[in-house]
């Protein structure tokens, strides 16, 4: 449930006018749920001190149900970008053990024009993964700095 609601709050968090309107209708449903809690109240005839503090209790449980709701949808669509991440970062790794068995064959070919063809070919594809997939190169790099420096 809650990854469909994820879905449609990324859908409308992509747009700005679907963000305003359902900012505006949300106004809108607020309002009437404390107008109607009112209405029932005052039919009821409840003690001031009551009302004041069952409007207060409306508004703080609608609130926190709201944000819990939030919470939930953002976890929700973060564990699918994450998912996503990793299939990702598998299709890189299979793209590029691909590519080292290439360039390990292109040793075995005799021709020059064919073996020159393969190892352009390996090299623009490599560039379009770098140019794709940044962030894996820099996460290999910064784990491969030393974390301390030796002084002589």
């Amino acid at each position: 449930m809650f990854k469909r609601i994820g879905e449609l709050m990324g859908f409308v968090a992509d747009r700005l006018s679907l963000c305003l309107l359902a900012s505006a209708i949300a106004m809108v449903a607020s309002g009437s749920c404390d107008y109607t809690a009112e209405n029932i109240m005052l039919g009821l005839g409840v003690a001031q001190e009551f009302h004041a503090a069952a409007l207060a209790a409306f508004v703080g449980i609608g609130a926190g149900v709201a944000v819990l709701v939030v919470l939930l949808v953002v976890r929700e669509r973060r564990q699918i970008v994450r998912e996503e991440l990793h299939r990702l970062a598998e299709l890189n790794r299979r793209l590029r053990n691909s590519l080292q068995v290439i360039v390990d064959a292109e040793f075995t070919v005799t021709d020059e024009p064919h073996r020159r063809m393969i190892v352009e070919a390996v090299f623009a594809i490599e560039a379009t993964l770098k140019q794709l997939i940044p962030t894996l190169e820099f996460e290999k790099r910064k784990r491969a700095q030393p974390t301390q420096t030796i002084k002589n």
